[in-house]
């Protein structure tokens, strides 16, 4: 259960309120998109019928950024945004992952950090709350205890948005232990019929310093034409 805190704090240049969010522990993993075979990377580079066999007018098929699309644009399920051409494409590494971008490391002594997105038809990939749960039991404070995420909800050309972010100990799936200093921003976006699950993640100091970008990306999502 996620319980909502009236306290505010100031991100992204907004006021958002704090939830308290429980661990994911009891929370089971999201099953798999109806119809998700095992693509190649030639596939996940060209083809996006994983996300949707036609696009929005029952037309064009959808199309998918790949290694040679545009640097400076992310299409993704029907969805325009814009991003830095510094943060590279990669083969995503899991199979929710239907985007992934390596964001490179501003600063020194520090490592890169993961810009990935993940696309749900609706009824796929559990309930948006049940997703904010999953994100927010992957953090911990110092002490061991469950930490804040502040959640805003816009409006961004048509597109309803919840924005996050949390900052924290980070175990991700399959990692040994929780990383320190580890901070998410993240984006999750209602387009007509699926959920996109936007994830800026890496050290605090990375993620920090590319926050603007970020919310440019944020800011300047829209439906493709």
């Amino acid at each position: 259960m996620i319980l909502a805190h009236r306290i505010a704090i100031t991100a992204l240049g907004m006021s958002w309120p704090l939830i308290a969010c429980g661990c994911g522990d009891g929370v089971p993993a999201p099953k798999l998109p109806s119809a998700a075979p095992k693509i190649s990377t030639a596939t996940l580079a060209t083809d996006a019928s994983r996300l949707s066999d036609v696009g929005a007018e029952g037309g064009r098929p959808e199309a998918l950024s790949s290694a040679d699309s545009d640097a400076k644009l992310i299409e993704v399920a029907g969805v325009v945004m814009p991003k830095p051409s510094s943060w590279q494409w990669q083969t995503p590494s899991g199979s929710f992952r239907t985007l992934q971008y390596s964001v490179p490391a501003r600063a020194a002594n520090t490592s890169a950090a993961e810009l990935s997105i993940s696309v749900f038809r609706d009824g796929d990939g559990g309930s948006i709350d049940l997703n904010l749960q999953r994100w927010c039991g992957q953090f911990v404070d110092d002490d061991g205890s469950p930490v804040h995420a502040a959640i805003v909800d816009r409006a961004v050309h048509g597109l309803a948005i919840k924005v996050v972010e949390l900052k924290g100990l980070y175990q991700g799936v399959g990692q040994a232990a929780p990383r320190p200093d580890m901070m998410l921003l993240g984006a999750i976006v209602a387009a007509p019929g699926r959920t996109l699950y936007i994830r800026l993640i890496g050290q605090t100091a990375t993620v920090e310093s590319s926050r603007e970008r970020f919310e440019t990306l944020v800011s300047g999502m829209r439906r493709a034409d």
